[in-house]
């Protein structure tokens, strides 16, 4: 199963969102309320990047910049917020504001190390530029600090909405941009560990699901996770699930979920199997899957994972009870109840019969 991005802003409407490391195309000011474009600085890493990749010193101070230009006939307020770069459960990484847990290994929170105003307004058709410090922690570091500051346009009663069943859709325009912060141009390569298993829901269906971590400073690039259950001291496999081109950000970790599909989820003990590979390169020494062009990928890196866990009754009931697919696949047993119904009509027609039969004969 193909995992999907999770993080939508929007639901009807534009978004401008930059989560991802690579380049990306910034939006015309007049499909836009506003536009955002990086001032890269001198100690931007080498490459054609749409975000901030930048090397500095130990207790370095820096300023960056960034060209706001509101293209409408109305004044904008954009609120400006900070995040670590974190793993979303679909396997991306995200910049933007979020409820994400900070995972235990991030010694240099990026919220930590910056210093910005949380709202500005970009008056109506022309340009600003927005400041923001950032601080290198005193001592050396290695790999990355990696996070993102996210830009969202202030709703007005003037922004239009959409009404459809009743129900009203505003829309809401942001930008979520990388921010990495180097001492070292020396790109290194994350980790990747299996700490939990368990029975869990995701959008009210049953799943097993595989906590995994990246405790290291690094990304982890091109990750695929074959993922199985079978039951504990059994080889059969019950449930499964492959997904490919996922990422982590330095030091965090998310949930790999392995859906059921609607079957009941049963009190056992089970086992959660895990393969995993990561940073693709033709030399690599593990193959798993094709590229796009059909030939065989190889990978650096590989992972073998087994985590045992226990399914209680209790859980396995109050699950299935909520998982809207189970409830689905149920029989319909309607039926039944109307056929109770219809003996029992009948049982108490005979016993009226028989009751007045022997009335008759006492008379």
């Amino acid at each position: 199963m193909k995992n999907k991005f999770s993080f939508i802003l929007l639901v009807t409407s534009f978004i401008a969102l930059f989560i991802s490391l690579g380049a990306a195309d910034f939006a015309e000011a007049s499909e836009f309320p506003f536009s955002v474009n990086p001032v890269l600085p001198e100690n931007q890493i080498a490459g054609q990047k749409g975000y901030y990749d930048v090397l500095m010193q130990p207790g370095q101070e820096q300023e960056l910049s960034l060209e706001l230009a509101n293209g409408t006939a109305q004044d904008v307020t954009v609120n400006i917020a900070l995040s670590n770069a974190k793993t979303n459960d679909n396997g991306v990484v995200e910049y933007s504001a979020n409820e994400i847990p900070v995972h235990s290994s991030l010694k240099h929170p990026f919220e930590d190390l910056v210093e910005y105003e949380k709202q500005v307004t970009i008056p109506a058709g022309s340009q600003q530029v927005y400041t923001f410090k950032v601080k290198m922690p005193e001592e050396e570091i290695p790999g990355v600090i990696a996070g993102g500051i996210f830009l969202q346009a202030v709703e007005n009663e003037n922004q239009e909405s959409s009404e459809e069943q009743g129900v009203a859709v505003k829309n809401k325009f942001a930008y979520a941009l990388a921010v990495l912060l180097n001492q070292s141009e020396a790109k290194g390569i994350g980790e990747l560990k299996l700490t939990q298993a368990e029975a869990a829901q995701r959008n009210v269906r049953n799943v097993i699901r595989g906590h995994f971590e990246n405790p290291a400073p690094y990304y982890l690039n091109g990750l695929a996770i074959i993922g199985e259950v079978t039951r504990e001291g059994e080889d059969e496999v019950l449930y499964s699930s492959t997904s490919e081109n996922m990422q982590m950000a330095p030091n965090s970790s998310f949930w790999y979920s392995i859906p059921l599909d609607g079957q009941e989820l049963e009190a056992e003990n089970y086992v959660y199997r895990a393969t995993a590979y990561a940073v693709k390169d033709t030399d690599g020494e593990y193959t798993f899957g094709e590229d796009n062009e059909g030939n065989p990928q190889n990978y650096q890196k590989k992972w073998e994972f087994e985590q045992p866990f226990e399914v209680t009754r209790g859980t396995a009931s109050s699950f299935n009870e909520a998982d809207v697919d189970v409830q689905e696949n149920k029989p319909d047993m309607t039926w039944i109840y109307y056929l109770l119904g219809a003996i029992i009509f009948l049982l108490l027609i005979v016993v009226i019969l028989l009751v007045r039969r022997n009335k008759k004969k006492d008379e």
